[in-house]
């Protein structure tokens, strides 16, 4: 059966001398495997279609007896020329990849995260926000779409660098600290906050510096790993000195 739809190149991998294994996020099949063939030559038709991160049009012959299915044709629809070029923006974008690749089920569609992926690469390559605040953006729309978004809280009478225990369980403010808890600074989580309740265009002003990165990025790491009951690891993150 021939394909059409849409797609995001989340990794790809050199295949003998010419060809690409990439792993797609797609609107019709979700998490697939490919093979293009030739896709590394000079004048391969897939251009630049297969770059990591990039939003295609793509065509592949999907034969349920196989894991690996025939790319036949990609078309970029969406440009993301500033993010690839920007490392930290990239950098940030392979962990927003990084995330499915990591969580998502071979072949389950899920037309919500779809948009909440592509929405996030597309607000990444405007490079209007602090790519850190995108990244964070997106994994509290991921936990909400897979059905365990944190409760945050807003926080009165506290001091920004007073430390708080934070319940791994739902995301709120507790008083007893337990292997189900995490300390955070009520600044940070008050970061937290404002990330999960504000639109994209409402953060343009919202930048956090390296201690907030930190912060920020171990709760909700933390929280994804309690919630899907396994390590949630970013390597990439570790190019940023996350992790």
């Amino acid at each position: 059966m021939i394909v059409k739809t849409e797609a995001v190149v989340l990794k790809t991998a050199k295949q003998g001398d010419t060809s690409k294994i990439a792993s797609l996020y797609t609107d019709s099949h979700g998490l697939i495997s490919v093979i293009a063939k030739g896709a590394r030559n000079t004048k391969s038709k897939f251009g630049s279609a297969l770059e990591p991160l990039s939003i295609d049009e793509i065509t592949f012959y999907h034969k349920p007896s196989t894991e690996l299915y025939l790319l036949s044709n990609a078309d970029s629809t969406g440009k993301i020329r500033k993010l690839q070029s920007n490392s930290e923006y990239l950098i940030h974008g392979l962990m927003i990849a990084e995330t499915i690749m990591n969580t998502q089920a071979k072949h389950s569609p899920n037309a919500e995260l779809s948009f909440i992926l592509k929405e996030s690469l597309n607000e990444l390559n405007r490079a209007s926000c602090d790519p850190f605040v995108i990244f964070a953006a997106f994994l509290l729309k991921f936990t909400n779409e897979m059905g365990f978004a944190p409760e945050i809280e807003m926080l009165f009478d506290i001091s920004p660098l007073e430390h708080i225990t934070v319940s791994l369980q739902n995301g709120c403010s507790c008083i007893h600290r337990s292997d189900k808890t995490i300390q955070l600074t009520a600044g940070s989580y008050s970061i937290i906050n404002q990330i999960n309740e504000l639109s994209y265009e409402s953060l343009e002003g919202l930048n956090l510096n390296f201690n907030q990165r930190l912060e920020v990025f171990s709760f909700l790491v933390r929280y994804i790993s309690y919630h899907f009951d396994k390590r949630f690891v970013l390597k990439s993150a570790g190019l940023l000195n996350y992790g």
